[in-house]
């Protein structure tokens, strides 16, 4: 196996020393060697385009922690991690420019809408829900936990069509400075409530009534589903 030393790798890779001391670290590329007296790394050459991928992920903005998981990944479920990671940054950029409009046209003194405000009919059914205040970087991340992946592995039947759509209630604001009370909602089938929510002691089942429901489509106070879900 040939190796090139840190800095050779670096320069390989686009990455500084510093980067690769961090990650190594943090355990998401690790060295081909370490000496165990200087403590000086060594990298084999195959890891170059593994140290590609990083640089690329990182160009994107993507968590170190959620690296990771996509460099663990098959190659198929690794594309699909990426894809999803790109629509909620797109549904992000997209109330952020919804906002931005409106503070250009209100510090112009042109007035207009914050929100885009669809009525839309809501059938009757029961719900499990799930509040938390959560920060920036939490609703997709805990929303998923919680819609995917604890309802799969229990099990839980969905509804057809839209009244079985999950959906998120934004009870205030959510910013990068603030955290905020946040609520996923899972419609689940009326004759098996009582026996579901058995299962979850700690999450709320609550009957929702038929309503005409305002849906509030602007930034960061939403009742849509999130890209992936």
């Amino acid at each position: 196996m040939d190796l090139v030393s840190i800095g050779e790798f670096a320069r390989l890779s686009g990455l500084s020393p510093r980067a690769l001391r961090l990650y190594d670290e943090v355990g998401l590329l690790r060295p081909a060697r370490v000496d165990p007296h200087s403590g000086y790394r060594w990298y084999a050459a195959s890891q170059v385009e593994q140290a590609r991928l990083v640089v690329s992920l990182r160009h994107l903005g993507v968590p170190l922690t959620r690296i990771e998981t996509i460099m663990n990944a098959d190659p198929g479920m690794a594309a699909q991690q990426v894809a999803a990671f790109w629509a909620e940054v797109e549904f992000e950029h997209g109330g952020r420019r919804a906002l931005a409009g409106f503070l250009v046209d209100a510090l112009n003194g042109r007035r207009s809408d914050r929100y885009h405000v669809e009525v839309r009919n809501t059938p009757a059914r029961q719900v499990l829900c799930l509040r938390r205040h959560v920060t920036l970087e939490e609703p997709v991340v805990l929303g998923r936990d919680f819609i995917v992946r604890r309802m799969k592995e229990a099990g839980v039947p969905r509804l057809d069509g839209v009244a079985g759509a999950p959906f998120v209630i934004y009870h205030g604001m959510v910013t990068a400075d603030s955290d905020g009370p946040v609520e996923w909602c899972r419609p689940i089938p009326d004759d098996q409530a009582d026996r579901i929510a058995a299962d979850f002691p700690t999450l709320r089942c609550a009957p929702t009534r038929r309503t005409r429901r305002r849906m509030c489509t602007g930034p960061r106070r939403r009742a849509t589903r999130r890209p992936g879900w």
